[in-house]
């Protein structure tokens, strides 16, 4: 479901409907989500140059191994450095 819409975000779990397609968040420049199935969701760590950053990630990290490039949607690549059952790292490498 990549990609199908742009939503303004209400609180109190509410959105607004803006635009359908991902035009208006490309044009005004407005903050993406990628949304994980919590269900399915491994918790990764990710380095960073400013810092370690706890995430979560689809379930299909966990055939990556070490070494492997991952690319975080919207975000950059990594390189797998721990993929062990239900603990990974990734140092962050470039947008």
């Amino acid at each position: 479901m990549m990609e199908l819409a742009t939503v303004k975000y209400l609180g109190e779990g509410k959105a607004s409907l803006l635009d359908i397609g991902p035009e208006q968040s490309v044009t005004e420049g407005i903050t993406r989500v990628h949304w994980v199935p919590v269900a399915s969701a491994l918790p990764v760590k990710v380095v960073t140059p400013d810092g370690l950053i706890d995430a979560l990630a689809e379930n299909n990290i966990s055939a990556e191994g070490v070494n492997s490039t991952v690319q975080m949607v919207r975000w950059g690549f990594a390189r797998v450095d721990l993929a062990e059952p239900g603990e990974f790292t990734l140092y962050f490498a470039h947008r």
